[in-house]
């Protein structure tokens, strides 16, 4: 993990976007009953307690845009569901400052938190990148997908923050898209139980796979 990378996944649990189950604490309204973390990356979350900080986000669309920007044969980017559309829209200011000002996006379905829409000049023979933020198994982001494909999008890869190694980039991969993302779930469980953020008993439950 990149010294920028380890800095934005501290911001991320500092901030409350990860939330940990801790032993002995009731904790009812958790979003994932069966996991130890969540990480929420919903725009406006109740379990987080209101938006994401401006900080955070620029900080969020800067790594993803690095992550993607050596692999931009593309300009379309299609952010899947809410959570997604708010990504691929920090990714789109993030490009702002960088002499590569090519990408537009559009959210895969109408979204009152996320402020541009679909550009008027898309064209649907477009290759685009799917934006998501942490899938579990894939199959509803396969669903979106297959949807936008037969509307003549043509997606070509698949990009997410975190990949909790359950099932949706082996998904992803099996179909045929191109895969990668910001962090894995283990990535950051060894890291957040470096800076004692979790204890031992939350980090025994996280797969080591």
């Amino acid at each position: 993990m990149t010294p920028q990378l380890k800095n934005l996944a501290l911001q991320l649990i500092d901030e409350g976007a990860v939330l940990v189950k801790r032993p002995g604490i009731p904790f009812p309204a958790f979003p994932i009953a069966d996991s130890p973390i969540y990480l929420d990356l919903h725009p406006n979350s109740h379990f987080r307690g209101g938006p994401i900080r401006p900080l955070l986000a620029r900080a969020l669309g800067e790594a993803l845009y690095t992550l993607i920007r050596e692999k931009a044969s593309f300009g379309i980017l299609v952010g899947l569901y809410e959570t997604g559309a708010w990504l691929a829209q920090q990714i789109v200011d993030a490009q702002h400052s960088d002499a590569y000002k090519g990408l537009h996006f559009f959210a895969s379905q109408s979204h009152p938190n996320v402020a541009r829409s679909q550009p008027p000049t898309l064209q649907p023979t477009q290759h685009a990148l799917a934006v998501c933020g942490v899938p579990r198994t894939g199959t509803s982001t396969l669903q979106e997908i297959e949807r936008l494909q037969k509307a003549g999008l043509i997606v070509d890869a698949i990009i997410m923050v975190v990949d909790r190694k359950e099932g949706g980039s082996e998904k992803f991969h099996q179909a045929g898209y191109a895969v990668d993302a910001l962090f894995t779930l283990n990535e950051l469980v060894e890291l957040y139980f470096a800076e004692n953020w979790i204890c031992q008993a939350v980090a025994d439950q996280i797969p080591t796979t």
